[in-house]
């Protein structure tokens, strides 16, 4: 297992939940940590020399050269939590943008106007999908962004994000942030740096449901994305890698769970979905 970005809340649950199922299938995990600025490469060849049987990459990203070495080796490749469309690579990852969509109806039905997106990396697939999605369901309601903002997953970025949003002329109301951590930040600026109130003034969500979301003293209303289950479809593509005539692409269904920083669902917007209905 090669996880880059322990200092997201939503890897070491997934790393945890991950090695308890395989210590179960009676696999032993070898874990390798990948720091900022680390070779990933060097990595992955190591492991190679150690001859494992299947590799789990989280928060990474694989080159084509890479994944072919893998698939050579007869090493099958899981990306956890990323898509990459190559031959050689299976993925298990949530429905990103379904719960981009989820994020829009609840800000839309919450009678919010101005939205923002704080994105963490550009290049990576969760964040694309993610703003794909709330796009999406902005348009579906005749809205749009009035702000993006996307560099990376972490709770510096998510306050340092915020402030800049709400030094500008026209500020929003509603910020979807594409991880907890960078939601988690954005809410200390808000409440902390700026005085803004949540979510009389502004609505802030996140995503992955980390256990910090849940705590009192955030409220977080967010995207669960469900590990256990994210895990198991990772066993089970695993188990039946080597038999797999093309790769294997699961995508996991999320919920919206909504707590206090976002505002409940206004009538009107109720009454605007049950005629559509």
């Amino acid at each position: 297992v090669l996880v880059a970005r322990l200092d997201n809340h939503f890897y070491p649950r997934v790393l945890e939940e991950l090695t308890a199922r395989l210590w179960e299938a009676g696999r032993q995990v070898m874990y390798f940590n990948l720091d900022d600025g680390g070779d990933a490469e060097l990595v992955l060849r190591t492991a190679l020399q150690y001859r494992v049987e299947a590799m789990v990459m989280t928060s990474i990203t694989l080159s084509s050269g890479m994944a072919e070495t893998f698939y050579e080796a007869g090493v099958p490749v899981v990306l956890f939590n990323r898509r990459l469309d190559d031959p050689n690579v299976h993925s298990v990852a949530c429905d990103n943008q379904g719960g981009g969509r989820l994020v829009a109806d609840a800000l839309l039905g919450g009678g919010h106007e101005r939205f923002a997106f704080v994105g963490g990396q550009p290049d990576t697939s969760t964040n694309r999908e993610r703003k794909e999605g709330f796009l999406a369901g902005l348009k579906a309601r005749r809205a749009e962004l009035l702000s993006a903002l996307e560099q990376d997953y972490s709770y510096a970025w998510g306050r340092s994000a915020a402030r800049t949003l709400f030094a500008q002329p026209e500020t929003p109301d509603a910020l979807f942030c594409a991880g907890d951590l960078i939601a988690l930040g954005a809410l200390d600026a808000l409440r902390l740096d700026l005085g803004v109130r949540v979510p009389e003034e502004a609505a802030v969500v996140g995503f992955d449901d980390v256990p910090a979301a849940s705590w009192g003293g955030y409220g977080l209303s967010t995207v669960r994305q469900p590990v256990e289950r994210l895990v198991a479809e990772t066993l089970t593509v695993i188990a039946g890698a080597r038999e797999a005539s093309s790769p294997k692409r699961v995508t996991v269904p999320v919920t919206f769970v909504a707590r206090g920083t976002t505002r409940p669902e206004t009538p009107e917007f109720a009454a605007l979905l049950e005629r559509a209905q």
